[in-house]
């Protein structure tokens, strides 16, 4: 579970959102959940990378003069 929180250098901005994801090792399983955004326009996918997961952000608009910053929680479960 990763709960997520961004803003940019832009304009005033708030984004924030949940995302509860597992995988088999191959693929990536993921639901998306409480997105709310204001002038912020990230789109977060979760990908596998061996063992782990990635959370790959697309912003359009960040550049030099705009930066997207993200605060991150992560909440892990394992076996055992």
């Amino acid at each position: 579970k990763y709960i997520i929180h961004g803003d940019n250098d832009d304009a005033t901005s708030a984004y924030a959102i949940e995302i509860n994801c597992s995988h088999n090792g191959t693929d990536v399983f993921f639901t998306r959940f409480g997105e709310v955004s204001n002038n912020f326009d990230a789109v977060l996918t979760p990908e596998v990378n061996g063992a782990n997961i990635d959370l790959v952000a697309n912003c359009t608009s960040a550049n030099t003069s705009n930066v997207h910053s993200f605060n991150i929680v992560r909440i892990e479960t394992r076996n055992g």
